[in-house]
């Protein structure tokens, strides 16, 4: 269930407004990661190392996530996100143990992140 918190000031007025069906709403937020809303839909999969996994176990990450756990004691997530440029810049600020596996785009944008940040050293 997604909360509006944080607000300053409100205001009442005699304007009416149409309801949103609770279908509608349900299916802007559902692919909603951070902050980001919007209505493209990707698949990614992302492995996180041992150490991240135990960061991350007691997190739900995505209400649609799939979670495998590997021998290793890695584990991948898969889920569907609406924007590749916010999961790509959440990734790259990971740093190591976190390696996107799908999509390609996706590993190409953490890729040119990663560059840009070098560029500041």
């Amino acid at each position: 269930m997604t909360k509006i918190y944080k607000l300053m000031k409100i205001t009442l007025t005699d304007r009416k407004f149409k309801r949103v069906p609770k279908e509608e709403i349900d299916e802007l937020f559902a692919g909603f990661f951070r902050s980001w809303i919007g209505t493209e839909r990707h698949t990614v999969k992302i492995r996180f190392s041992k150490v991240w996994a135990e960061r991350l176990k007691p997190k739900q990450l995505m209400e649609s996530q799939i979670v495998t756990e590997n021998p290793d004691g890695s584990v991948v997530y898969e889920m569907v996100v609406n924007s590749l440029t916010e999961i790509a810049s959440w990734v790259a600020s990971r740093g190591e143990g976190v390696n996107v596996l799908e999509p390609k785009e996706l590993r190409e944008m953490v890729i040119d992140i990663a560059k840009e940040i070098m560029g500041n050293y």
